[in-house]
């Protein structure tokens, strides 16, 4: 990418007119989009986040293949830049014209495989614990079968529609990512065994609900004030860099 760098753009303006020849406007959108729904990976306080974006709905120059062909040039640049900040991002399939990604910090994943209960978690649902990079590489691999299988639901329910008949696949959702999330392990098995839970916030909490609220308090700040200080004019290479 020539001229300004990606990192560079800011929540206080529309776009960046430096980054051509790369439209500023899709360049703007995700990274608002990133800001907003990353911004516990970008704070370090989440060690991963699941977030969709539309290139469509960017309103740039670009149309259909070509967006999309555009899109993902943006997503391998924005991957090798903000990399040298700690951060990586994975795309995890597609649904509806909205593309799912995954922003996390291999870190503070690695952190978490620390956790002999976590990593027991893991290892009973299948997933390699000896490291943050196979253990992502696994979850991407069972994200991109469940955005598959949703894609081929909505083509069949189409097809059901116009009198067709047809049995797809079903793929649930891998909620072992909670813990990737951040979430308490015991929230992430009171969820996935339909326990009842005690208090709800940035997620299902099925233990303590004090401790939970003093969690959601914790993340809700610091999210916050990461989103604030980008609508107000940092830059996401300051937000990186603080």
């Amino acid at each position: 990418m020539s001229g300004t760098s990606i990192l560079n753009v800011r929540g206080d303006s529309e776009y960046v007119s430096s980054l051509t020849p790369y439209e500023p406007l899709l360049c703007h959108a995700f990274i608002a989009t990133f800001v907003c729904c990353a911004s516990g990976v970008i704070a370090g306080v989440k060690p991963a986040a699941l977030f969709n974006f539309r290139p469509e709905a960017a309103c740039c120059a670009w149309q259909g293949s070509r967006l999309r062909a555009k899109t993902c040039e943006l997503f391998r640049l924005f991957t090798k830049e903000i990399s040298a900040h700690g951060v990586s991002l994975m795309t995890v399939g597609t649904c509806h014209g909205r593309m799912a990604l995954v922003a996390y910090r291999p870190e503070l994943i690695d952190e978490l495989l620390q956790d002999s209960d976590i990593c027991a978690f893991l290892d009973n649902a299948g997933y390699p614990t000896t490291s943050s990079r196979q253990l992502m590489r696994a979850f991407r691999l069972r994200l991109a079968r469940y955005y598959q299988a949703k894609t081929l639901k909505t083509y069949v329910s189409e097809d059901v529609v116009n009198g067709a008949s047809a049995v797809t696949p079903s793929v649930e959702f891998p909620h072992e990512m909670g813990v990737v999330f951040g979430y308490p392990l015991e929230d992430v098995l009171g969820f996935i065994h339909k326990q009842p839970h005690t208090c709800r916030g940035a997620w299902c909490a099925y233990g303590n609900a004090e401790l939970a609220r003093q969690r959601f308090e914790r993340l809700a700040q610091s999210e916050g004030a990461c989103l604030r200080r980008f609508r107000s004019g940092s830059s996401l290479v300051e937000l990186l860099a603080s």
